[in-house]
């Protein structure tokens, strides 16, 4: 599980500065929240294990991208890759794992877009948002019998978060996704529904995500490992060990 430290941001120079007061944010309202530290380390280095075939990009995808992303997501390390399992799609740090179907016939604009979204919650915000949809899904089976439950999205949620960090990340995937698709919701105080385009919450959301840059690898790593408050440098695996599972206050 070691590795050489990168010191620079994700998708620059590696001997450049980190941004000014980069810290990994954590999605999800404030309570407990279980995290799974060595799987997180693992899908951040070997995202694209057992996969074939990493395809970058096209400028096409991107120009569809950036009106939503900006400049918050380093396009240039996004890999699509093929792989037999894993593959609905999943994104696991910056690979966003594909089936041969998917290969073959394009991934729809709006399932980009919403992976893209996890690519942006790694490199912007660290790896805890793999665990966050784990435990999201997990919760959704046993309450609903169903994990697609925690793709669900209401406005009353929307108004009750009131910033994108404060939506679990599977539901910061949906919002994106919804606002691409020039979608509509009913909020509160209302019962007719409202595009998300000029809703004023979802409107200072997309800023928000537009505003953010990219972490250091190092940083996200060690906030994976050890937690917050412990990303200002890297950590060999020597150092201290990397835990199962860790719970959050």
């Amino acid at each position: 599980m070691g590795g050489a430290r990168v010191p620079g941001p994700i998708g620059t120079d590696s001997g450049a500065p980190s941004p000014s007061g980069a810290r990994a944010f954590r999605p999800g309202p404030v309570g407990t929240e279980l995290r799974f530290p060595t799987l997180e380390v693992f899908a951040a280095l070997h995202g694209d294990l057992g996969s074939r075939e990493g395809l970058p990009l096209t400028p096409e995808q991107i120009d569809l991208a950036r009106p939503i992303f900006g400049a918050s997501i380093a396009y240039g390390l996004v890999r699509l890759v093929v792989s037999a399992v894993a593959n609905a799609p999943t994104t696991l740090g910056n690979f966003i794992r594909i089936s041969r179907e998917d290969r073959r016939n394009g991934v729809p604009s709006e399932t980009l877009i919403h992976e893209l979204t996890h690519v942006w919650q790694f490199q912007t915000r660290g790896m805890r948002y793999m665990s966050n949809s784990l435990c999201q899904q997990l919760t959704a089976i046993i309450k609903k019998g169903d994990r697609n439950a925690a793709y669900d999205l209401t406005g009353q949620e929307i108004k009750e978060a009131g910033t994108i960090d404060r939506l679990p990340a599977e539901k910061q995937a949906m919002l994106v996704e919804l606002w691409f698709l020039d979608q509509a919701l009913v909020f509160p105080d209302s019962s007719i529904p409202q595009r998300l385009r000029d809703n004023a919450v979802c409107r200072s959301m997309i800023g928000e995500i537009q505003a953010a840059r990219p972490l250091a690898l190092g940083q996200i790593i060690d906030e994976a490992a050890f937690g917050p408050g412990n990303h200002s440098a890297f950590h060999e695996p020597e150092d201290q060990p990397v835990p199962l599972f860790r719970f959050e206050f």
